[in-house]
């Protein structure tokens, strides 16, 4: 099997970078290091792992992952080269391991799908928490805001009965300063 040091060596020259890891943001280092992750993770490695190898969160090769193949589309150089580069890793070490057992590549298949839905269904499990948290929020508003309604209902009648139309202000005033006396 291939190792993350070689891969990254050959994404390196490729790309004509001195180094995966430089921290440099030029287009050509970024879509390095994008090509690298992508290939990683299609050989089953974890965004961890991928990250540490990188210098980066895992945050960002998930970033890196799924943005990938949106870039090549647009960038023909860039898609030539990752072309390239996934049919020599990803291709080349399947086929291998097809050879010898094709149960392999299913079960790799099979753990990056269980792993990409276990995070899915954790972010859905975080939505619907924050949406309970508002929704109890918003309850405890609404149920406010009806006891206050039905306490001064009977002032609010009083006072729209009583108040002239135009005089609403004077009305406004009046009751300001007997609270205030209060």
């Amino acid at each position: 099997m291939i190792n993350i040091k070689e891969i990254a060596e050959a994404v390196a020259l490729e790309f004509r970078i001195p180094d995966i890891r430089i921290r440099k943001r030029s287009v050509e280092n970024v879509n390095a290091r994008m090509t690298y992750s992508y290939i990683l993770r299609q050989l089953g490695y974890s965004y961890k792992e991928i990250g540490r190898s990188l210098g980066k969160d895992h945050s960002t090769v998930i970033h890196y992952v799924r943005r990938i193949k949106w870039y090549a589309q647009a960038d023909a150089p860039l898609k030539k080269k990752f072309d390239r580069l996934c049919s020599t890793f990803i291709e080349g070490v399947l086929q291998e391991e097809d050879e010898e057992d094709g149960s392999n590549y299913i079960k790799r298949e099979a753990e990056i799908i269980q792993n990409d839905l276990k995070n899915q269904i954790n972010a859905l499990k975080s939505e619907i928490k924050s949406l309970n948290l508002e929704l109890s929020s918003v309850k405890g508003r609404q149920q406010f805001n009806e006891q206050d309604m039905e306490r001064f209902e009977n002032i609010f009648k009083v006072v729209k009965q009583r108040t002239r139309h135009g005089d609403e202000y004077k009305v406004f005033q009046k009751l300001n300063s007997m609270y205030n006396v209060i």
